[in-house]
């Protein structure tokens, strides 16, 4: 596979070919923009034709058509752990939902209650959603309720997506499947949108070319989440350089972290783009079939294949007969159980789709909101932050979301007290200048945070010295400082402070390194030093005075 320059022209492409004696075409009609290509070749002259492919200016990348895989643990032949709390629950009428333990392990019951995911689109990269059968293709009977949008099957080079292998539509069943409509079982997300974007094969296998051309395609196509239950061994830049232009475009990667049960997890979850997921059984403890690393993100509920069906994840999808001499006959559509961190992903996946129906849709804002609302277990390297807690990560939104009307009630009430007090000020003599001053000092501190973080960035470094102290300590320990300068200062640090304290109690904070409670330290231990060098300050202030 090779990734053009983005002006090649078609004669250039052309003339390229036939300068390393191969036929250069498009991976799909999709990859025209990206214009990223495919070539079949004589694997005795691989070699030369990627140092010479590599060598024109023309190229950004060429390197072989890497093959990935989906990763559903093999089938073998307890009561979960759910958040504590006492909130309100949405309970589903879904028959076969006593089945599901992993949506009561994460508490889809109380996340319910905040939002279904109405308004986010969620691309599948998988196998497909739906089957064929005689009479045609069919979409699977527990998704009447389920919207779509238009994707396309890069497998085949058509605009139909059919699951030839089971495995795309039980992903999209965790993410979306329709929920309380009294058949069969629910999903995360019911009234997000699917987007499905086929390139495995029946047996499951998919080209790293189509993976990359789908990952365009979702970000081209207004997608919010993606989600890869895919995973290989081999690095690809072809793809990396995908998964950052989907990013770029806002779409949130959720992939698989690999079923080998070792360290090191596979590509692309490794890839810095991506949230990279592991998978647990119920109960909590990790699966035995669950890649692990330092690159692993966070835990879903991906069952356990060696404690029997009922500990595997049930979602609808089209299965066929298993005989002496393997699948025969038609794909029967029915509630299935599945195991791997292709089942622990989309759950991971589906709950980002409720962020983003809540207004959350910065790849790195969900990331972290993911991460820090996470129950925390050990070691970090198999659990990443956590297992997933989708009821905490909602409700954390919304008490953000109620938070940002805070300050910006704060913010008008601010600029009418500006527009009043400084209506007819003139000059410093006045004697409502001084409390003009104050007000202006007390606004920055307030909002130097907020505008620090539309700068920089949510996840930058930076923010934490807009959600610091520093500034307004520098301000008030200044040696020739005089009682005006003092109350501006202590206006400035108590504008910081109060930020701080909404931050704190609303859970947000732009710190994607951090986790939760070292968040939470940073912005108390702020609060108590900008008092305490305000009150340092005053003291000092009132013993010159006295002076």
């Amino acid at each position: 596979m090779v990734d053009l320059q983005d002006n090649i022209t078609d004669a250039e492409i052309t003339a390229l070919g036939q300068s390393v004696g191969i036929e250069l075409r498009y991976n799909s009609i999709h990859a025209v923009a990206a214009k990223l290509m495919v070539a079949k070749i004589n694997p005795l002259d691989r070699e030369r034709i990627l140092q010479a492919l590599r060598a024109s200016p023309l190229v950004e990348a060429a390197e072989p058509q890497f093959i990935y895989r989906l990763q559903q643990a093999p089938a073998a032949p307890a009561a979960p752990a759910a958040p504590t709390g006492s909130a309100a629950r949405f309970v589903p009428n879904d028959p076969e939902y006593r089945r599901q333990w992993h949506l009561r392990m994460i508490g889809m019951e109380e996340a319910w209650t905040k939002t279904k995911g109405k308004g986010a689109i969620v691309a599948i990269i998988d196998s497909g959603v739906g089957a064929r059968s005689s009479g045609g293709w069919i979409q699977g009977q527990d998704f009447n309720l389920t919207k779509f949008v238009k994707g396309y099957n890069f497998a085949d080079g058509t605009d139909d997506s059919p699951d030839d292998n089971g495995h795309g539509t039980h992903v999209a069943g965790t993410i979306a499947e329709s929920t309380d409509n009294g058949i069969l079982g629910a999903g995360v997300a019911p009234e997000a949108e699917i987007m499905p974007l086929r390139v495995s094969d029946a047996e499951g296998r998919m080209r790293g070319s189509a993976v990359a051309d789908a990952l365009h395609f979702a970000a081209d196509h207004k997608a919010n989440v993606a989600n890869l239950s895919l995973s290989g061994p081999s690095f690809s830049d072809i793809l990396q350089k995908a998964c950052a232009y989907a990013l770029r475009k806002k779409v949130t990667l959720l992939c698989a972290a690999g079923n080998e049960g070792k360290e090191g997890i596979g590509y692309p979850s490794r890839n810095p783009e991506c949230i990279a997921v592991s998978a647990v059984g119920p109960g909590g403890l990790m699966a035995s079939y669950s890649n692990w690393g330092k690159e692993v993100d966070i835990a879903g509920p991906g069952g356990e294949p060696r404690r029997g069906d009922a500990a595997q994840v049930w979602q609808n999808t089209f299965e066929q007969r298993q005989g002496l001499f393997g699948a025969y006959g038609p794909r029967i559509d029915g509630f299935y159980p599945l195991s791997g961190t292709s089942m622990a992903t989309p759950h991971v996946t589906g709950v980002a789709a409720l962020l983003v129906s809540l207004g959350m849709t910065d790849p790195k804002e969900i990331r972290e909101q993911l991460r820090k609302t996470a129950r925390k277990y050990a070691p970090a390297d198999h659990y990443g932050a956590g297992i997933l807690d989708a009821a905490k990560a909602v409700e954390s939104v919304q008490r953000s979301n109620q938070t940002n009307w805070v300050q910006i009630a704060l913010a008008v009430g601010v600029a009418v007290l500006l527009l009043t007090i400084g209506k007819n000020l003139r000059q410093k003599t006045d004697p409502m200048y001084f409390v003009h001053q104050i007000a202006i000092a007390l606004a920055v501190g307030l909002f130097f945070p907020v505008v620090l973080e539309q700068f920089v960035g949510f996840g930058s470094l930076w923010n934490l010295v807009g959600h610091s102290v520093i500034l307004g300590i520098v301000f008030l320990m200044m040696p020739k400082l005089d009682r005006s300068g003092f109350w501006k200062a202590f206006a400035f640090t108590l504008g910081v402070v109060v930020h701080l304290l909404l931050d704190a109690d609303s859970g947000r904070a732009p710190f994607q390194v951090y986790p939760q409670e070292r968040i939470l330290f940073w912005m108390y231990a702020n609060a108590a030093v900008g008092l305490y060098f305000s009150a340092s300050a005053y003291r000092s202030i009132r013993r010159r005075a006295k002076a």
